[in-house]
């Protein structure tokens, strides 16, 4: 591969991720707005997010299987093209209903990005690079969420809540547009496999059935879910109790994109002095302290901007030391089924954070106190998960030596 090759196509990837995240966090500010537009509760404008995260769930599990078959780059252009629908759709919508159904059809192509761009990643560098890869991609992608919901504030305030989705699909169609000219397929024709609804049930089988894969994706989906848990209820908080102008809003999201940065720079450079798994358990440590500290500011203290988002900037720097390398670990059981793992992995991510959305905006009551609990019940629920992993994988070693030995 030359060089060139080598660093235009994780490029092309974060143009499409960052555009697809883009979707979330440009419209997160408009949460508070759409409520007034629609005469809509909480709760039911949350099911444009529920709704949306549900829709990449379903569309994830073909993404990944079809890029098998297909190739990745047809599936991300294909994807793409349905993303930029969806927006188009969410623009001209005229109730909540048809906002919210605009919203699954973006859901629908928005997954593939992630999907089949990790696969891709997978497709060129082995474990260790392709952890700092991933890193790389996440820190630059990170400015996504962060810039998004500033140019979200600045484009509803001048222009409408309507205008940030035309501003979405443009963007969308362009990077489209350079995936057809400039990307090249990673996935060779002899190593693509057959597409059956049965090879794709037995492969999904296989692979949620492996207690490793399931670990490591649920650990991801958690430390996911508690974050969606927060962008859910943190506009009315801000905007509504605690009065944050919406265009001064998009600044405190930013610095927790700097956090999550941060995370990922230590991963980039502890990953090769001490290893993926021993950064992926201090990640789940500082994710730990870092929602055990924002419950007990909920509980003793008057809520403050500043405050919530230093404590949330917390969480994001553990989230940064764990996702690039919970995806290393998962997608490496499965060499050959790249597609379908990446897959998989992405419908966690996708399911479990419409149960936190769901909960918080039914239990949301103009505190952080519902996004709090929730987050602390996501990050113990990990480092469970991980201690399992870690006995299991030890009690494999110890045979495998034995094996070894007694040959």
């Amino acid at each position: 591969m030359d060089k060139r090759f080598d660093w235009l196509v994780p490029a092309i990837l974060v143009l499409a991720i960052a555009t697809t995240e883009m979707a979330v966090d440009m419209y997160i500010p408009s949460l508070p707005l759409l409520s007034h537009y629609f005469h809509a509760e909480e709760d039911i404008v949350a099911l444009t997010l529920s709704g949306h995260l549900l829709a990449l769930f379903i569309s994830g599990t073909i993404y990944g299987p079809l890029s098998d078959r297909l190739g990745r780059r047809f599936t991300l252009i294909l994807g793409m093209t349905v993303f930029a629908f969806g927006a188009f759709l969410g623009g001209m919508a005229s109730t909540i209903e048809f906002l919210i159904g605009s919203r699954f059809i973006q859901g629908l192509g928005g997954s593939v990005s992630w999907i089949v761009g990790i696969a891709m990643v997978k497709d060129l560098y082995q474990e260790e690079k392709c952890s700092r890869i991933l890193s790389t991609m996440y820190m630059v992608i990170a400015f996504a969420p962060g810039i998004a919901p500033i140019i979200g504030t600045q484009v509803v305030a001048t222009s409408g809540w309507r205008a940030t989705f035309f501003v979405v699909a443009t963007l969308a169609l362009i990077v489209t547009f350079i995936m057809a000219i400039a990307l090249k397929e990673t996935l060779l024709p002899e190593k693509r496999m057959k597409l059956s609804l049965k090879t794709l049930f037995l492969n999904y089988c296989t692979i949620i059935r492996n207690p490793f894969f399931s670990g490591y994706a649920m650990i991801s989906a958690l430390l996911y879910a508690g974050w969606w848990g927060y962008i859910s209820a943190i506009p009315y908080v801000f905007m509504d109790v605690l009065k944050v102008e919406l265009i001064h809003f998009g600044y405190y999201q930013i610095a927790l994109v700097f956090a999550f940065i941060i995370g990922s720079n230590l991963n980039r450079f502890c990953v090769t002095k001490i290893g993926v798994n021993l950064v992926l358990i201090y990640g789940l440590i500082v994710c730990t302290i870092g929602s055990i500290l924002f419950l007990l500011y909920a509980f003793t203290a008057a809520a403050h901007p500043l405050y919530i988002t230093a404590l949330m900037g917390i969480y994001c720097i553990g989230m940064g030391l764990v996702f690039a390398n919970t995806a290393t670990r998962a997608l490496d059981i499965f060499p050959n089924l790249k597609g379908a793992a990446s897959a998989m992995m992405g419908g966690f991510e996708s399911l479990v954070p419409v149960a936190t959305v769901s909960i918080v905006s039914n239990f949301f009551n103009d505190t952080i106190l519902p996004v709090a609990l929730v987050q602390l019940i996501c990050a113990v629920v990990c480092i469970l998960i991980i201690s399992v992993l870690v006995v299991k994988e030890s009690s494999l070693d110890t045979m495998q030596n034995h094996f070894k030995k007694a040959a």
